[in-house]
């Protein structure tokens, strides 16, 4: 079971459900994975091999502006049956288990940083899928356009990685949803970084073997 915390970081709890309730309950993973609130839920779990995978993320979209965190973009990590686990989508960071290194060599959002949520988690013919939501396409939307060159020079700013002159070139380099797969849970191959070459296809939501 995965927890949702504002504050600390989402939690991950195990039980074996044996005997009458309330359940033994043992906690496997705190503190968003040692990210705190960056890592505000664990938003799918989903078996594959020995391991169990966890996608998180951020309420809205990667932006909780309720409780002001964020915006950052979502992480998947993995936890073994002996309990240890592995940061395998993610930032590098010292942990009370060690220095964790992204397995994937991939940082959060599979290096996009506006894929708020690692979605959904589907395991199909010995392959993990991992869906995204991206919120790029809600940024033609704001009540100030941002197509202003003041604005475009603030989110230019903002992302520190490919320059957009315009939201049209904004939406190009990082709009639409992600869908990635992998075999071993190390090494990840792109089905569409892009909403399948549609910028306002935001979000792969559900996903079925």
């Amino acid at each position: 079971v995965s927890t949702m915390n504002h504050i600390g970081g989402f939690q991950v709890w195990k039980s074996d459900l044996s005997g009458k309730p309330p359940y033994r309950w043992t906690r496997v993973l705190a503190n968003g994975g040692y990210r705190g609130f960056l890592n505000e839920f664990g938003l799918k779990l989903t078996a594959f091999g020995d391991c169990l995978y966890v996608g998180t993320g951020i309420a809205g979209g990667g932006y909780d502006r309720v409780h002001s965190r964020g915006p950052a973009a979502a992480e998947v990590l993995r936890i073994w049956p002996d309990d240890s686990w592995d940061l395998v989508v993610g930032s590098a960071r010292l942990t009370p288990d060690g220095m964790k290194y992204p397995t994937s060599g991939m940082g959060p959002g599979f290096d996009n940083f506006l894929n708020g949520y690692m979605w959904y988690l589907e395991v199909h013919e010995g392959w993990l899928y991992v869906g995204t939501f991206n919120g790029a396409a809600f940024f033609p939307f704001k009540p100030h356009s941002l197509q202003s060159q003041a604005s475009m020079k603030s989110l230019n700013d903002y992302i520190q990685t490919t320059p957009a002159d315009s939201i049209e070139e904004f939406l190009h380099h990082y709009g639409g949803c992600g869908l990635w797969r992998t075999r071993d849970g190390e090494r990840f191959y792109p089905i569409t970084r892009n909403g399948f070459e549609n910028p306002f296809n935001m979000g792969i939501r559900r996903m079925v073997s």
